[in-house]
């Protein structure tokens, strides 16, 4: 009893057990091809976010040099301002 014969008795389904094995083949073979390109994909979608923490220690770090140069520059300001006031009272020879 072959295929032929199979199908003049109103067959179930068209699909026949070797299709479901092509099939089951051809996609496994698919999948084990893809994994390598998929696992890449993934991790390359992953990446910006993989190193966060160095990323955030080198904000912090960033934002705490700028702030200590700022506070520098506004100590010397101080100080010239100062400076620049003794030399007024002196000049005027007020005195406090």
């Amino acid at each position: 009893m072959g295929y032929e014969q199979e199908q003049e008795n109103d067959p179930i389904s068209v699909l026949r057990l070797d299709d479901i094995d092509v099939y089951l083949r051809s996609v496994t073979y698919e999948e084990k091809i893809m994994r390598m390109a998929d696992r890449f994909v993934q991790r390359v979608k992953w990446l910006p976010s993989s190193h966060r923490f160095e990323i955030y220690k080198e904000s912090v770090h960033f934002f705490q040099d700028l702030r200590k140069a700022e506070v520098a520059r506004q100590s010397e300001h101080i100080e010239e301002i100062h400076v620049y006031g003794e030399k007024l009272i002196d000049a005027r020879g007020t005195g406090l």
